[in-house]
């Protein structure tokens, strides 16, 4: 048994967040068909989605609550992740390691640039040791950023 989703006073979701569809919050994502590339959540109920709108087709990466989606960047993302405080949002784009400030549009960092001898494809943050993991596909490793 599930309870249906709902929007509390603090914005946060309650409930079986994977209920919520248009019908219930017309506002969770942005119009159009939405293709999702990668996903990540906070500690605090708060999602980021990468991907694109069939609308206009750009490349962008959205905060999602449960009344409202807002951007956070126009680029191409294959793989994002979260921090759970919801300070960062870590990703990579185009090979290049990078770091957004969610709280400013298109504000991002380069942690790594592209490089072919690692081949750059995925993310994962241990906020308790704030280190970032990065895989390498091209030689099989995993690097850390502190």
């Amino acid at each position: 048994m599930t309870s249906p989703t709902t929007s509390s006073p603090t914005g946060r979701c309650s409930g079986d967040f994977c209920v919520a569809d248009r019908k219930v919050f017309p506002s969770l994502l942005p119009s159009g068909q939405i293709t999702t590339e990668s996903f990540s959540f906070t500690d605090y109920g708060v999602w980021y989605l990468a991907g694109y709108s069939s609308d206009d087709g750009i490349r962008m990466l959205w905060r999602l609550e449960c009344n409202q989606w807002l951007p956070v960047a126009e680029k191409a993302l294959s793989n994002i992740e979260a921090s759970g405080n919801d300070m960062f949002v870590f990703g990579i784009s185009e090979g290049d390691v990078i770091v957004f400030d969610p709280e400013s549009y298109n504000a991002y960092r380069t942690i790594a640039l592209a490089d072919p001898s690692k081949e750059y494809t995925g993310v994962t943050f241990d906020q308790d040791s704030n280190i970032l993991y990065v895989t390498e596909k091209a030689t099989g490793r995993i690097a850390r950023f502190i």
